[in-house]
């Protein structure tokens, strides 16, 4: 393991474990005796995910790391969505990164209390699989229909506006970064503005 400063003074660290294996085990010791999701406050998958997104940072997402460690250019974007998450909820707040449950494919994030999945993409990439994923004759379908996922959305982070999705029934967001990260807004599917445009954290 080791650390990389996020900041100029050195005060806020990130960590970097070296497996996957030691990842699901801090997970693991982190969630084992889960605190309750706060459900008072964040009533909906909604408006905990968009209370996430205004809470981005524009520093986090501007840092670069050497593309041999982190193959997966969304990752970034995977990485501040679970720093916020934890921010708000509070640690020890039950939550999976990757999360399965018999069956083909995995979530990004599953939050285990009220059963909420998110999926997070970046620039349209794979978003037809993704999507059909979560339809009636898709491979999450299961999930859905036994309680085990009772809510989700997938979150295509880009900079530029993309053509309407036609599919019916996909909880689909558009998030649009500006090209510096100053700030984003949120679009559905339909193009239409679910948050308009707001300023990201430094």
């Amino acid at each position: 393991m080791h650390t990389e400063a996020i900041d100029k003074d050195g005060r806020e660290t990130v960590c970097f474990l070296p497996t996957r294996l030691h990842e699901k085990y801090v997970e693991y010791l982190q969630t084992h005796n889960p605190k309750p999701f706060p459900s008072s406050e964040f009533p909906s998958v909604t408006t905990l995910y968009e209370a996430i997104l205004r809470r981005f940072s524009r520093k986090s997402l501007l840092r670069t790391h050497e593309p041999s460690a982190f193959s997966k250019p969304e990752f970034k974007f995977h990485e501040e969505w679970y720093r916020v998450f934890n921010s708000l909820a509070g640690r020890g707040v039950a939550i999976s990164s990757e999360w399965t449950f018999a069956g083909e494919g995995c979530v990004d994030f599953r939050i285990k209390e009220p059963g909420w999945g998110v999926e997070i993409l970046q620039d349209g990439d794979r978003l037809d699989k993704h999507c059909k994923r979560f339809l009636p004759d898709g491979s999450y379908n299961g999930w859905v229909s036994e309680g085990i996922l009772n809510d989700w959305l997938i979150l295509d982070c880009r900079h530029t506006v993309p053509e309407r999705y036609e599919i019916e029934g996909t909880n689909l967001w558009r998030v649009i970064f500006k090209e510096d990260y100053s700030s984003a807004n949120v679009l559905n599917c339909d193009n239409e503005i679910i948050a308009p445009e707001f300023p990201l954290l430094d």
